[in-house]
């Protein structure tokens, strides 16, 4: 309001999107065979964004079984999360915990 043009709001996903996000080949085991044939996407839910930064976001990753913080990602915002399975584990995670992330 202070300069009179609207803000843009094109960085705002729907939260519990389907996404993918990139995964780096180095980050593949060392003994790989042919990492170009790799598929270096992850499917994933979008849960929330890094309240410390704006270049970051965070989504579970059901392969992994908890929530990662990524950078580059691709939301298909007419695909709902449920859509997927979840492989929702209990008991410790490695990661970041279910509850953290839904405050």
């Amino acid at each position: 309001m202070y300069t009179g043009d609207k803000p843009s709001i094109d960085h705002i996903r729907v939260f519990g999107s389907v996404c993918y996000s990139y995964i780096s080949p180095k980050l593949f085991p060392a003994g790989t065979v042919n990492k170009k044939l790799i598929d270096t996407g992850r499917e994933g839910v979008f849960v929330r964004y890094n309240n410390k930064t704006t270049k970051q976001l965070c989504i579970y990753a059901p392969d992994l079984g908890y929530a990662i913080m990524t950078s580059v990602l691709d939301v298909d915002e007419e695909k709902q999360g449920g859509s997927l399975d979840l492989k929702i584990r209990h008991g410790d995670l490695q990661g970041t915990s279910a509850e953290s992330f839904t405050s």
